[in-house]
């Protein structure tokens, strides 16, 4: 049975957070409650030929949460609890559980002020699922990764900013290894408005097409996709802060086009 893509909500980052490239000053840290709503009716074959399938829906809560361990090293982890739901068999089926969990360490390499360059290394953990239930929340294994990044600062006091990340997934089961590629554009419309864009991209390393057709989940074969997302960030205070956006694939292969929201509540102390 084919099934859609469930991509995982990029997380969005600005300045004013540290995030992305950027470092938390040491003892501070940010929560980022992420609450996102995916869907598909669409399969998207390695040759890029659409068709129609049952529709998928997933609903996932993803905190992300960050800490200063010094000016130069942030900690975070970004747990993922999901209610995914598919018709399967001729029956609606439904599952729900704490599904794969990310752990990384950020370090700064460099900062003239406007410029930063920084690696992330991350390990990505299975959750309490059973990779036997349908429809299935995760592979059970662990993947590695190692990242890449750069941020830029622009603007009147760099008011404005722009993200670029590229990093190497190493997937110790199947499916293959994967290129992971984001670039996010952040713009202050206002003192307490900011407006967000973002292209995300992942690669199969030897090509998508491994297990075409015969997976119950996105990330148990070899795909290609592209997202566009488009965001409005209010502060409502220097603290606290409200976002809302809305993202759409543009690019598949092996796997399902689709379309989804985001709502996230930004806490940082």
């Amino acid at each position: 049975m084919r099934i859609a893509l469930a991509l995982l909500l990029g997380l969005l980052i600005c300045t004013e957070l540290h995030a992305a490239a950027w470092t938390l000053n040491e003892g501070e840290g940010q929560v980022i409650n992420n609450f996102t709503y995916y869907t598909s009716d669409r399969y998207v074959d390695e040759h890029g030929n659409s068709s129609s399938q049952e529709p998928y829906k997933k609903y996932e809560y993803n905190p992300y949460i960050e800490y200063g361990l010094t000016n130069t090293v942030t900690l975070g982890i970004s747990p993922s609890f999901q209610y995914v739901t598919q018709k399967m068999f001729g029956d609606e089926q439904t599952n729900s559980n704490l599904a794969d969990s990310e752990i990384f360490i950020r370090t700064r390499l460099y900062n003239d002020g406007q410029n930063v360059i920084s690696i992330q290394p991350l390990v990505k953990l299975p959750g309490g699922y059973d990779k036997n239930d349908l429809p299935t929340l995760g592979q059970e294994q662990l993947d590695y990764e190692m990242r890449l990044l750069y941020g830029r600062n622009f603007g009147n006091q760099g008011r404005h900013y722009w993200n670029n990340e590229v990093a190497y997934r190493v997937r110790t089961e199947v499916p293959g290894d994967e290129w992971r590629l984001a670039t996010t554009l952040g713009y202050r419309v206002a003192e307490h408005w900011q407006i967000i864009g973002e292209a995300q991209g992942t690669f199969a390393a030897d090509g998508a097409g491994t297990g075409s057709g015969s997976a119950l989940l996105s990330n148990a074969f070899d795909y290609d996709l592209v997202k566009l997302q488009l965001s409005g960030l209010y502060w409502f205070s220097p603290k606290w802060s409200l976002q809302v956006g809305m993202f759409q694939t543009v690019y598949e292969r092996n796997t399902g086009e689709g379309t989804g929201g985001l709502f996230s509540i930004w806490y940082r102390f």
